[in-house]
């Protein structure tokens, strides 16, 4: 019909217009982002409520529902359906729904424009680096804080520049339609708002959200790093705090900003720092290397396994683990004493520092160990222990270092107070030029003693090597009878200085270990540590059969014959010589031997038919003398556990071969047992008792005599006497002791005597009386080269004399013994 016809035409121009109409109202999208949120309140709305096109009159916006409604309304049908109505029935049910129900006006329906929906962009919550940058950190304020932060904020902008450039290079719709483009394309600066990064499209913000996460992470690692530098430790152990793997993952500007802060405060008290970190750094050392024991070294030589070694050496993986421990809690031990002195030197604004507080990262403290020994225990224990290391002198001495050593030397030495002495005074102490030592008698006053050399509470490795054993050694290479011999009264510390433990006779410090070779580096090392830590624990004997090797070694040419000694064995028990290298030496059945003089025109004693072993080696060497040591006499009293019975004596003889060094010398050590009360003694101990301190007596006046000392009885102090002659023969006739050390102490060679005290108030008596044998024996002459007549005394100028008083009531200068009753004596090396 005409009428349809007409709405048709009209529906085409409808449809025309609309699109000239949208085309002519698009909006930009940032005319859409800048748009209020509200569109009542809006004042810019580009559109009129509705655009007339002839009679129609069409909603702004419409689509085809509101083009069917105009056509329906111009038609007074009234419906406004979407919906074509096909059947009649259809058509009359929905025209009458229509029509019957009640509405608004036809100008609100119809006429009344519906609003465009206003969504506003931003910067998704997924992008979380982007949002707290753009929108809630105020990068631009970072700028004026510190240098720092501002070349961080030009540093991330820069950072977005780029990447911004080179997403656009890839991305049409960016190109398009983003405000970083139209920015660019003008050489404008970007604009930083959360509105120009919406334009970009979704990975243009991640990528601006990964630029800034990875700025922020290099400089949260470059301030880490700054961290650990300070600290003297590594990337891996400063992620084992607590925190800084969280810091690591999630970098942002408060991170950035709490570490920076930590940062400044480490990198201000590094200087406090530098003082401890060597030490602390030597108790890490020990941790790590004890561990690593723990974890491999265990796994081939765990519990009592023994650690094969080339020559020999006695050496158990539970040996190593003990001085893994040991070593870790001396380090841990200096440590604390080093740190207790660092706390009371450092102080911040009269506030002192703690150290836990400089030595931390956020709070998290980075050494642990400080307060695990006490500071007290840690004093004492360090005062107890040396650095072996910086003592094992196992090195030839200089030709200059030989000229000077005297044929008669005395070394005192002074052992460390016991558990059983503590709250005692001490009686003697050294000075500090290390030969002068002051003791007080129990008259009262202090007498200052001249000697060689003074050696007060040191290790065994020092006593070796101050003692003087090296030289002596070297004069019995040389073709000289060396001698070495202590004095002094029970419990003193004559056998562990003259000896060591038993057990610690085992060790070669030239040794080498031998294993699969799949031990680590460290495990190596800490097996040789624990094996040269019991050498130097070892007695001068043992080292001194080491060092003489050495010294043989050394003047040996290439083709020569190895070096071979001669070693031999004895005791003096109850006035008899027993050979301890034969079996079944100790019993009563033993054979005797005896001391004969030497066939003319040689002078002196010798013992004939006592076993001599040839010894070729230093292993050799120890286990002549661990026989010997081990078949001696020993038993318990007040005093000492184990004390010798009897007089110990250990001869090497380094045999003539063609003009090698040490041709015809001989090395001489003897362990005299110490002088004792018989009162309350058990009767099977009084004849051994009795005739030591008697064969000690006798010793006392041949020194005496030497001397030029009147007799061997009381001193009473100030200068000896002038030198008297003596029958020296007569007097060394009358002990077998005597006869025995006789060469040592009128013969040709060097002698050493080691005098053993203690420096508790209880024992002075005994210490007044081996401190007046000591001080008789400096001031005997010898001849290192010529004989002395067996008839005449000592001749020559002498040192002035002057000896500690003792009390009256002893006979003898070396029968003084204070016995001690109903006392209980812990274990101790020193017995």
């Amino acid at each position: 019909s005409r009428l349809e016809t007409a709405v048709a035409i009209h529906i085409v121009h409808a449809m025309v217009a609309t699109a000239a109409a949208r085309v002519s109202m698009s909006w930009s999208p940032v005319q859409k982002l800048q748009a209020p949120l509200s569109p009542r309140t809006s004042s810019a709305a580009p559109l009129s409520p509705r655009v007339r096109f002839g009679r129609l009159s069409i909603p702004n916006g419409g689509g085809r529902g509101s083009l069917r409604q105009a056509a329906a309304a111009a038609a007074g049908t009234g419906c406004t359906s979407s919906k074509t109505c096909a059947s009649p029935r259809r058509k009359q049910k929905t025209c009458a729904s229509v029509t019957s129900s009640p509405g608004p006006p036809e100008e609100e329906t119809l006429l009344t424009p519906r609003a465009p929906p206003r969504v506003v962009r931003g910067v998704p919550e997924e992008f979380a680096t982007l949002r707290k940058f753009i929108i809630t950190s105020g990068f631009e304020s970072l700028s004026t804080q510190s240098p720092e932060w501002a070349a961080l904020v030009k540093d991330i902008l820069a950072a977005i520049d780029k990447e911004a450039g080179l997403h656009l290079k890839v991305c049409s719709k960016c190109r398009a339609f983003s405000t970083f483009s139209r920015a660019l394309s003008l050489k404008k600066t970007l604009p930083m708002t959360e509105l120009a990064f919406a334009t970009l499209c979704r990975e243009g913000m991640q990528r601006q959200d990964g630029v800034i996460m990875a700025v922020m992470r290099a400089k949260q690692e470059q301030t880490l790093q700054t961290i650990a530098e300070s600290l003297a430790m590594n990337s891996d152990e400063l992620d084992a705090f607590p925190g800084i793997t969280e810091l690591r993952l999630g970098p942002n500007l408060k991170s950035i900003a709490a570490c920076t802060e930590e940062r400044d405060r480490i990198t201000a008290q590094a200087d406090m720092r530098q003082e401890l970190l060597p030490v602390l750094k030597e108790v890490d050392d020990a941790r790590a290397t004890l561990q690593e024991w723990c974890n491999v070294g265990e796994t081939h030589f765990g519990g009592q396994r023994r650690v094969p070694h080339e020559n020999g050496t006695q050496l158990t993986g539970a040996d190593v683990h003990e001085f893994a421990k040991n070593e870790l809690t001396v380090r841990l031990a200096r440590a604390v004493v080093q740190i207790a002195a660092w706390e009371s030197r450092w102080s911040n604004g009269g506030r002192r520092l703690s150290f836990k507080e400089v030595f931390s990262i956020f709070g998290n403290p980075v050494w642990e160990g400080s307060d695990v020994i006490p500071l007290s225990k840690a004093v004492m224990f360090q005062d107890g222990c040396t650095d072996w290391r910086t003592e094992l002198d196992d090195q030839p001495l200089k030709a200059e270092d030989l000229d000077a050593v005297r044929p008669m030397r005395v070394v005192v030495r002074i052992r460390p107070e016991l558990e059983h002495e503590a709250g005692d005074t001490r009686t003697a102490s050294v000075l500090e030029d290390g030969t002068t030592m002051r003791f007080r008698g129990s008259g009262g006053g202090d007498q200052l003693l001249p000697f060689d050399t003074v050696l007060d509470s040191v290790s065994q490795a020092s006593l070796f090597s101050k003692s003087g054993v090296k030289a002596l050694v070297h004069k019995a290479c040389e073709g000289h009878t060396a001698t070495v011999f202590t004095f002094g009264q029970t419990g003193a510390g004559k056998t562990y200085s003259l000896l060591g433990p038993l057990e610690y006779m085992c060790q070669l410090a030239a040794d080498i270990a031998v294993h699969d070779g799949n031990l680590p580096s460290s495990c190596c090392t800490l097996m040789d540590s624990a094996r040269l830590a019991k050498v130097c624990e070892q007695g001068l004997v043992p080292r001194a059969a080491q060092f003489l090797f050495e010294v043989l070694s050394c003047g040996v040419k290439d083709g020569d014959a190895s070096c071979t000694v001669q070693a031999s064995c004895m005791e003096i028990y109850n006035e008899c010589i027993f050979d301890l290298l034969q079996t079944g030496s100790v019993s009563s059945t033993a054979p005797k031997l005896d001391v004969h003089q030497r066939p003319a025109p040689e002078r002196g004693f010798h013992v004939p038919g006592l076993t001599q072993v040839e010894c070729s080696t230093p292993e050799a060497l120890l286990q002549v003398l661990r026989q010997g040591v081990a078949a001696r006499r020993v038993a318990g009293h007040a005093m000492s556990r184990e004390s010798s019975r009897g007089h110990f004596v250990f001869t090497i003889e380094l045999p003539a071969v063609g003009e090698r060094p040490g041709s015809g010398g001989r090395l001489v050590f003897a362990d005299l047992a110490g002088s004792e009360r018989l009162k309350g003694v058990q009767v099977v101990q009084h004849l051994a008792m009795s005739h030591h301190n008697k064969s000690l007596m006798m010793l006392s006046s041949c020194v005496a005599a030497l001397s030029g000392c009147p007799s061997a009885g009381p001193a009473t102090g100030g200068s000896a006497t002038a030198p008297v002659p003596a029958p020296v023969n007569v007097v060394f006739r009358n002990s077998k002791l005597t006869k025995v050390l006789m060469e040592s102490l009128c013969g040709k060679g060097y002698t050493l005597v080691l005098a053993a005290i203690s420096p508790a108030e209880r024992h002075t008596e005994e210490t007044a009386s081996t401190l007046a044998f000591a001080s008789r024996c400096s001031n005997i002459l010898r001849q290192a080269t010529d004989e002395l007549s067996l008839t005449s005394g000592a001749v020559g100028q002498r040192r002035p004399q002057t000896l500690p008083k003792r009390q009256p009531e002893w006979p003898s200068s070396c029968c003084a013994h204070r016995h001690i009753e109903g006392t209980t004596y812990g274990r101790s090396p020193w017995h």
